[in-house]
C-alpha cells in the first residue's frame, strides 16, 4: 500500500496533510489503520484531515477529478496512480516495515468440520505463493483480463510486494505487533491471545 497524492494538491510531506481530503477503503481496512498510524507517529490527528471511505477501483478517476488530494490505496493501484503522474508520498513499507496485509483466514466451524480442506487450501496458497515469488512476469498473464487492465503496470506493482506463506515465528510476531499497534490506536479494544489468531494446519 502506499499514499498517492495529486501533483495539483500541494502536499509534499505529512505535514501538508492537514485539511487535505484522503481517501482509504474504509476504516475497517488496513490502508486506514495505516494512515492513523502514520498521522499519529508525525502528531497529526486524524480528524484534521477529511478522511473518506471510498471503493479503491473510483479511487484514480477520483484524483484525476480533483475530488479528493490524496489516497491511501493498495497495489496495482498505486502504481497505476504514479503511471498517471501522480506522486507516491509515503509507501506503507515506510510507515511499519514487514506489515502484515492479505492472509488466508477461516471460521472455527469450518476449521472444526473440514480440516482436510482447509490443509489443501493452505497447500495450494503456499504453491501459489511460491509460483508469483520465482515467476512474478509470467503470474500477471495467468490473472483474469478482466482484473489486470494494464500487465504491464501490474509487473511493477509486484515487484515491491514481499508474497510470503506459512506461520514461522518471526511472521507471527509482525501479526501481534501489528495487533498491538491497533489496540493503541484504538482500533481494536483488547488484544487477541495468540491462539485465537494462529492455526496450525499440521496438527
Amino acid at each position: 500500500s502506499g499514499i498517492v497524492v495529486s501533483n495539483s494538491s500541494g502536499i509534499t510531506s505529512v505535514q501538508d496533510l492537514e485539511g487535505k481530503s484522503i481517501a482509504t477503503p474504509g476504516e475497517a481496512s488496513i490502508q486506514y489503520m495505516l494512515l492513523k498510524y502514520y498521522l499519529n507517529q508525525n502528531n497529526i490527528d486524524i480528524k484534521d484531515l477529511k478522511v473518506s471511505a471510498m471503493k479503491v477501483p473510483s479511487m484514480n478517476d477520483a484524483l484525476k477529478s480533483n475530488q479528493i488530494d490524496g489516497m491511501l490505496t493498495y497495489e496495482p493501484f498505486v502504481t497505476t496512480a504514479v503511471e498517471n503522474g501522480n506522486t507516491e508520498l509515503v509507501d506503507s513499507s515506510e510507515i511499519i516495515p514487514g506489515h502484515p496485509c492479505c492472509v488466508v483466514a477461516a471460521s472455527d466451524d469450518f476449521l472444526k468440520e473440514h480440516p482436510d480442506e482447509a490443509k489443501k487450501i493452505v497447500e495450494i496458497h503456499d504453491n501459489a505463493t511460491k509460483y508469483v515469488q520465482e515467476n512474478p512476469e509470467d503470474s500477471v498473464s495467468q490473472l483474469p483480463k478482466d482484473i489486470v487492465a494494464n500487465p504491464d503496470i501490474e509487473k511493477k506493482s509486484l515487484s515491491g510486494i514481499n508474497f510470503v506463506s506459512g506461520l514461522d515465528d518471526a511472521y507471527k510476531q509482525k501479526v501481534l505487533d501489528f495487533m498491538n499497534i491497533e489496540v493503541d490506536l484504538g482500533v481494536l479494544k483488547e488484544k487477541i491471545p495468540a491462539e485465537k489468531i494462529f492455526y496450525d494446519v499440521t496438527a
